[in-house]
């Protein structure tokens, strides 16, 4: 991914939308929305390869599980923080609240296998 393309890119739809506001208001959503779907599927398109060189280092080490809890999170906020941004920018505060705390409780349930083995090993230390 081309970065300086990436945030042209952006811009431009900064742009557009600034003045397509001042034209059609209600269309100001529906393009901020479309943009943000196709700038990440070109930002996950250029994570693909990332990913799976990390997959095979972690696989080569057996911590796969801790890495499935790490891509989970990333996710979580990833989705969290678009959809509390396209909240705010329809002008919903409560509901970005609303679904910042979904994403703050989802992440607590995603990472209970990860306390668990926190737990587990704690336990074990214990004993002896």
């Amino acid at each position: 991914m081309n970065i300086v393309a990436f945030a042209g890119a952006a811009a431009v739809i900064c742009v557009l939308i600034l003045v397509l506001r001042q034209q059609k208001p209600e269309l100001g959503l529906t393009v901020v929305i479309c943009a943000g779907i196709v700038l990440t599927a070109v930002v996950v398109d250029s994570l693909l390869p990332v990913l799976k060189d990390i997959v095979g280092l972690v696989n080569d080490t057996g911590a796969g599980q801790y890495l499935s809890v790490v891509l989970k999170g990333l996710g979580i906020c990833l989705v969290t923080r678009t959809a509390s941004d396209i909240c705010r920018d329809a002008g919903q505060q409560s509901m970005a609240g609303y679904v910042e705390t979904a994403g703050r409780i989802a992440m607590l349930a995603a990472a209970l296998p990860l306390l668990s083995a926190v737990i587990s090993v704690s336990v074990e230390i214990i004993k002896g």
